[in-house]
């Protein structure tokens, strides 16, 4: 075997209580829906897996896994097979007293998904067909919390929130609303699935680490296999558990194929659909509660030091995006430098690093990052770069790298303090 199968992500079932319109189960036209996955293929799924080594599986892919008539006879036997990373993603609707049981008994983490912190908001993305009310799906959030508190079990509770131009104005009141309440909160940008305005090439697409990054494979309802969770309609699949064992999906040449050739991160070789597919191009990765609390810290240090400044910002990552989703922060910042359009939000300049001769800014801060994004450059090749900008070398530069400090030494570390020590 050429690696460890390490998790596994599983629909149950391709039957939903809701009709999300960022679902894109929605779009599913190769097969059919409503499918439930059989519990014996199921079981045979996790008896062979945990041959390959399986540790982890997320009893979710889509469709709404609580409507699966086995759902807890599935945790229970993942258990029982020593499988102790037990995820689970759902819309909360069907979170009521029983099912919260089975989840505390054996789930390692749960994951509601729920856009909006208003009913107009949730019902035009989540509830907008079903008529869901959003009191009810916070009721059973608040039930489950406090029962697993009267339990004593940990289970990692998340929220997952859909940002768009009509959710992202909701998300700080939603964020300040449950962050005391829940373990995680996790904002991610809307999927795209027409790329058509990217004008994507080797130039500026991303390695896919949902396929390359993660010893992963996914299975449909229908028991098909395939390499991607985002592949709702089974395209990238090798095969069926159906009709071979999982051992032999695992080591198809076509697999090994498939991660080569995104790594190699040359676009006419990747698959039709992922030619089309946001995550090799999208703007930010997942904003967290960590990096929401970054972007928090920052602002109160500028406020108390450097209230009037204004802000270049560089680096299109999640910290960024943090920053730039937060309006007291926003209003701060100038322009962005970066190679990716996430100034594009608060309509902002969008500019590469030299073009920052040509902006009025007091301070920049680089939110640094040295793979995935930007330049993949090292910091001290930013500051290198920095450093050559033409009448900004007055100019406070803030590196806030979430590796913490900067890897600044000699006379790059000496100009950075004297920088310092002359804004101040």
């Amino acid at each position: 075997m050429w690696m460890t199968l390490d998790s596994i992500n599983l629909e149950l079932t391709s039957k939903c209580n809701l009709s999300c319109k960022f679902c894109p189960l929605r779009d599913a036209i190769y097969r059919k829906k409503g499918i439930e996955l059989d519990y014996a293929t199921f079981t045979s799924i996790i008896d062979q897996g945990v041959e390959l080594g399986l540790s982890r599986v997320y009893l979710f892919l889509f469709g709404e896994p609580l409507l699966c008539s086995w759902f807890e006879k599935g945790v229970n036997y993942c258990a029982k097979k020593g499988i102790q990373d037990i995820h689970v993603t759902t819309n909360g609707v069907l979170l009521n007293a029983k099912n919260s049981e089975v989840i505390l008994r054996n789930v390692r983490s749960l994951t509601v998904s729920m856009t909006g912190a208003t009913q107009e908001i949730y019902s035009k993305f989540q509830g907008h067909k079903s008529k869901v009310n959003l009191q009810k799906i916070e009721s059973n959030i608040l039930e489950f919390i406090d029962l697993k508190n009267r339990r004593g079990h940990y289970v990692d509770f998340i929220l997952s929130y859909i940002l768009n131009s009509d959710s992202l104005p909701g998300w700080r009141n939603y964020y300040d609303k449950w962050i005391g309440v829940v373990d995680e909160i996790v904002f991610a940008d809307l999927q795209v699935y027409n790329l058509s305005d990217f004008k994507l090439g080797d130039h500026n697409i991303r390695n896919c680490n949902e396929v390359i990054a993660r010893n992963k494979l996914n299975f449909l309802s229908n028991g098909d296999v395939t390499l991607c969770c985002e592949d709702f309609n089974g395209e990238l699949s090798p095969g069926s558990i159906h009709e071979r064992s999982l051992e032999d999906i695992w080591d198809d040449l076509q697999v090994k194929k498939m991660k080569n050739n995104l790594l190699s991160l040359t676009y006419n070789q990747l698959p039709s659909v992922c030619r089309n597919c946001y995550m090799i191009c999208r703007y930010l990765n997942f904003i967290t509660t960590s990096q929401v609390k970054s972007a928090d810290r920052m602002l109160s240090y500028l406020d108390h030091y450097f209230p009037d400044a204004k802000i270049a910002l560089y680096g299109a990552n999640s910290v960024s995006a943090a920053m730039l989703y937060t309006p007291r922060f926003s209003e701060k910042i100038v322009a962005v430098a970066d190679s990716y359009n996430i100034g594009r939000f608060i309509d902002r300049d969008v500019i590469q690093m030299e073009g920052l001769e040509q902006i009025d800014y007091d301070i920049l801060i680089v939110n640094h990052e040295n793979t995935g994004k930007n330049e993949c450059l090292t910091k001290n090749a930013l500051f290198e770069k920095i450093k050559a900008l033409d009448g900004k070398k007055d100019k406070l530069t803030i590196f806030h790298s979430s590796a913490g400090g900067t890897d600044l030494r000699g006379s790059d570390a000496m100009q950075m303090h004297r920088l310092v020590r002359d804004y101040n």
